[in-house]
Protein backbone atom coordinates (compact mmCIF):
# COMPACT_ATOMS: atom_id res chain seq x y z
CA UNK A 1 0.00 0.00 0.00
CA UNK A 2 1.32 3.40 -0.85
CA UNK A 3 1.39 6.43 1.42
CA UNK A 4 -1.07 9.15 0.55
CA UNK A 5 -0.42 12.87 0.71
CA UNK A 6 -1.74 14.08 4.09
CA UNK A 7 -3.37 10.65 4.52
CA UNK A 8 -6.70 11.97 3.20
CA UNK A 9 -7.13 9.67 0.20
CA UNK A 10 -9.02 6.40 0.81
CA UNK A 11 -6.81 3.37 0.37
CA UNK A 12 -9.14 1.87 -2.22
CA UNK A 13 -8.33 4.80 -4.49
CA UNK A 14 -4.68 4.96 -3.51
CA UNK A 15 -3.68 1.46 -4.64
CA UNK A 16 -2.16 0.88 -8.04
CA UNK A 17 0.98 1.42 -10.04
CA UNK A 18 1.40 5.13 -9.37
CA UNK A 19 4.58 6.19 -7.57
CA UNK A 20 4.20 6.40 -3.78
CA UNK A 21 3.73 9.78 -2.19
CA UNK A 22 5.74 10.92 0.80
CA UNK A 23 4.22 10.77 4.30
CA UNK A 24 2.42 13.80 5.69
CA UNK A 25 5.27 14.56 8.09
CA UNK A 26 7.61 15.55 5.26
CA UNK A 27 7.57 19.14 4.08
CA UNK A 28 8.02 20.61 0.61
CA UNK A 29 11.29 22.27 1.69
CA UNK A 30 12.87 19.03 2.94
CA UNK A 31 16.27 18.59 1.24
CA UNK A 32 16.20 14.81 1.82
CA UNK A 33 13.04 14.51 -0.29
CA UNK A 34 15.03 14.88 -3.48
CA UNK A 35 12.14 16.35 -5.50
CA UNK A 36 11.79 19.86 -6.80
CA UNK A 37 8.62 21.85 -6.31
CA UNK A 38 7.71 21.24 -9.96
CA UNK A 39 8.09 17.47 -9.56
CA UNK A 40 6.00 17.48 -6.40
CA UNK A 41 3.26 19.49 -8.14
CA UNK A 42 3.35 17.09 -11.08
CA UNK A 43 3.11 14.10 -8.75
CA UNK A 44 0.13 15.60 -6.95
CA UNK A 45 -1.63 16.40 -10.24
CA UNK A 46 -0.99 12.87 -11.53
CA UNK A 47 -2.45 11.36 -8.37
CA UNK A 48 -5.47 13.68 -8.50
CA UNK A 49 -6.20 12.74 -12.12
CA UNK A 50 -5.83 9.05 -11.36
CA UNK A 51 -8.19 9.24 -8.39
CA UNK A 52 -10.73 11.30 -10.34
CA UNK A 53 -10.69 8.71 -13.13
CA UNK A 54 -11.34 5.91 -10.65
CA UNK A 55 -14.17 7.84 -9.05
CA UNK A 56 -15.86 8.84 -12.32
CA UNK A 57 -18.10 5.76 -12.57
CA UNK A 58 -19.34 6.13 -9.00
CA UNK A 59 -19.83 9.86 -9.49
CA UNK A 60 -21.98 9.25 -12.59
CA UNK A 61 -24.27 6.92 -10.62
CA UNK A 62 -24.55 9.52 -7.85
CA UNK A 63 -25.46 12.21 -10.40
CA UNK A 64 -28.17 9.97 -11.86
CA UNK A 65 -29.56 9.30 -8.37
CA UNK A 66 -29.67 13.04 -7.54
CA UNK A 67 -31.43 13.81 -10.83
CA UNK A 68 -33.98 11.07 -10.15
CA UNK A 69 -34.55 12.37 -6.61
CA UNK A 70 -35.07 15.94 -7.83
CA UNK A 71 -37.45 14.83 -10.58
CA UNK A 72 -35.19 15.83 -13.44
CA UNK A 73 -35.35 13.78 -16.60
CA UNK A 74 -33.74 13.80 -20.01
CA UNK A 75 -36.38 13.87 -22.73
CA UNK A 76 -33.99 14.06 -25.70
CA UNK A 77 -34.63 10.43 -26.61
CA UNK A 78 -38.43 10.91 -26.60
CA UNK A 79 -40.52 11.73 -29.63
CA UNK A 80 -42.69 14.83 -29.58
CA UNK A 81 -45.88 12.81 -29.18
CA UNK A 82 -44.57 10.80 -26.18
CA UNK A 83 -45.31 11.76 -22.59
CA UNK A 84 -42.80 13.95 -20.82
CA UNK A 85 -44.26 13.80 -17.32
CA UNK A 86 -42.05 12.94 -14.37
CA UNK A 87 -43.55 11.18 -11.38
CA UNK A 88 -41.31 11.90 -8.38
CA UNK A 89 -41.47 8.46 -6.75
CA UNK A 90 -37.88 8.63 -5.57
CA UNK A 91 -38.51 11.72 -3.44
CA UNK A 92 -41.38 10.04 -1.58
CA UNK A 93 -39.45 6.79 -1.16
CA UNK A 94 -36.42 8.57 0.28
CA UNK A 95 -38.51 10.59 2.73
CA UNK A 96 -40.45 7.49 3.85
CA UNK A 97 -37.29 5.43 4.35
CA UNK A 98 -35.57 8.22 6.28
CA UNK A 99 -38.59 8.79 8.52
CA UNK A 100 -38.99 5.06 9.16
CA UNK A 101 -35.34 4.72 10.21
CA UNK A 102 -35.46 7.78 12.45
CA UNK A 103 -38.73 6.66 14.04
CA UNK A 104 -37.16 3.27 14.83
CA UNK A 105 -34.11 4.94 16.36
CA UNK A 106 -36.16 7.30 18.52
CA UNK A 107 -38.52 4.67 19.96
CA UNK A 108 -35.83 2.06 20.62
CA UNK A 109 -34.81 1.67 24.25
CA UNK A 110 -31.16 1.32 23.32
CA UNK A 111 -30.54 2.26 19.69
CA UNK A 112 -26.79 2.46 20.33
CA UNK A 113 -25.14 -0.40 22.12
CA UNK A 114 -21.53 -1.29 22.62
CA UNK A 115 -20.88 -4.94 23.29
CA UNK A 116 -17.79 -6.55 24.74
CA UNK A 117 -15.80 -8.79 22.42
CA UNK A 118 -15.54 -11.28 25.29
CA UNK A 119 -19.02 -11.94 26.72
CA UNK A 120 -17.47 -13.39 29.92
CA UNK A 121 -15.72 -10.11 30.79
CA UNK A 122 -18.23 -8.37 33.07
CA UNK A 123 -16.11 -5.24 33.55
CA UNK A 124 -15.93 -4.60 29.80
CA UNK A 125 -19.66 -5.27 29.50
CA UNK A 126 -20.42 -2.69 32.21
CA UNK A 127 -18.13 -0.17 30.54
CA UNK A 128 -19.88 -0.80 27.24
CA UNK A 129 -23.27 -0.12 28.85
CA UNK A 130 -21.98 3.10 30.39
CA UNK A 131 -20.50 4.28 27.10
CA UNK A 132 -23.77 3.41 25.36
CA UNK A 133 -25.70 5.52 27.89
CA UNK A 134 -23.23 8.40 27.45
CA UNK A 135 -23.53 8.13 23.69
CA UNK A 136 -27.32 8.34 23.91
CA UNK A 137 -27.08 11.38 26.21
CA UNK A 138 -24.66 13.16 23.87
CA UNK A 139 -26.80 12.30 20.84
CA UNK A 140 -29.87 13.84 22.51
CA UNK A 141 -28.05 16.91 23.86
CA UNK A 142 -26.28 17.69 20.61
CA UNK A 143 -29.41 17.04 18.52
CA UNK A 144 -27.32 14.63 16.50
CA UNK A 145 -30.52 12.98 15.33
CA UNK A 146 -31.05 15.85 12.89
CA UNK A 147 -27.57 15.36 11.44
CA UNK A 148 -28.10 11.61 11.34
CA UNK A 149 -31.43 12.08 9.54
CA UNK A 150 -29.71 14.26 6.96
CA UNK A 151 -26.96 11.70 6.51
CA UNK A 152 -29.48 8.89 6.13
CA UNK A 153 -31.44 10.90 3.57
CA UNK A 154 -28.33 11.55 1.49
CA UNK A 155 -27.35 7.89 1.68
CA UNK A 156 -30.80 6.86 0.46
CA UNK A 157 -30.63 9.42 -2.35
CA UNK A 158 -27.24 8.12 -3.49
CA UNK A 159 -28.48 4.54 -3.47
CA UNK A 160 -26.46 3.41 -0.48
CA UNK A 161 -29.52 2.51 1.53
CA UNK A 162 -29.18 1.53 5.16
CA UNK A 163 -25.89 1.62 6.89
CA UNK A 164 -24.49 -1.60 8.27
CA UNK A 165 -27.07 -4.01 9.60
CA UNK A 166 -25.69 -7.25 10.95
CA UNK A 167 -27.53 -10.51 11.20
CA UNK A 168 -26.80 -14.16 11.72
CA UNK A 169 -27.98 -16.76 9.25
CA UNK A 170 -29.68 -19.68 10.92
CA UNK A 171 -30.99 -22.82 9.35
CA UNK A 172 -34.63 -23.34 10.10
CA UNK A 173 -36.80 -26.37 9.57
CA UNK A 174 -40.06 -25.98 7.80
CA UNK A 175 -42.83 -27.86 9.51
CA UNK A 176 -45.78 -29.01 7.52
CA UNK A 177 -48.92 -30.51 8.86
CA UNK A 178 -51.17 -32.44 6.55
CA UNK A 179 -54.84 -31.83 7.01
CA UNK A 180 -57.28 -34.26 5.52
CA UNK A 181 -60.99 -34.11 5.34
CA UNK A 182 -63.21 -37.08 5.95
CA UNK A 183 -66.82 -37.10 5.03
CA UNK A 184 -69.03 -38.65 7.63
CA UNK A 185 -72.60 -39.45 6.86
CA UNK A 186 -74.93 -39.09 9.75
CA UNK A 187 -78.17 -40.91 9.35
CA UNK A 188 -81.44 -39.24 10.29
CA UNK A 189 -83.95 -40.89 12.54
CA UNK A 190 -87.50 -40.82 11.49
CA UNK A 191 -90.01 -40.41 14.24
CA UNK A 192 -93.50 -41.47 13.72
CA UNK A 193 -96.09 -39.42 15.43
CA UNK A 194 -98.28 -41.15 17.86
Amino acid sequence: MENTFLGAVPTEFAQGSAPPLQPASSTLKDPQLGLSDKQIAQLINTQKKRLNARRAAVRNVWDECWALYRGQADFRHKEEWQSKVVLPKAWNSVKQATNAMMRLLRVADQPWTIEAANPDDTITQLRGQQIGDLLRLFMEKDDAYAALAEGLEVSFILGMGCWKVSWVLEERQKLQERVSQQVMLVGSRHHTGG
